[in-house]
């Protein structure tokens, strides 16, 4: 018997590039650094939330990691379908 099904929406199902972006530049602006150009973003989805907000540091900010996830969490809370949309089919 199944007791559970879990989808995995995001990136599968849904296009939720947009939203993960604007949350990483929201992120980015409240710590003081400057935004980064959306499709550069999209380039660094698909490994995690930890890697997308490492690769949008930069290494040279890695100090700041620790508060940065944790601003990405809230930002990308506040987002979470604003711009998300199914995939075509």
């Amino acid at each position: 018997m199944v007791t559970a099904v879990i989808y995995d929406l995001d990136g599968t199902l849904v296009d939720s590039r947009a939203d993960i972006a604007d949350s990483v530049n929201a992120m980015l602006s409240t710590l003081g650094l400057p935004e980064r150009d959306e499709r550069e973003i999209w380039s660094f989805i698909g490994e995690g939330a930890e890697r997308l907000v490492r690769r949008s540091l930069g290494s040279s900010h890695d100090h700041l990691f620790a508060e940065a996830i944790k601003e990405w969490h809230v930002e990308y809370a506040r987002r979470l379908v604003a711009k998300t949309r199914p995939y075509p089919g």
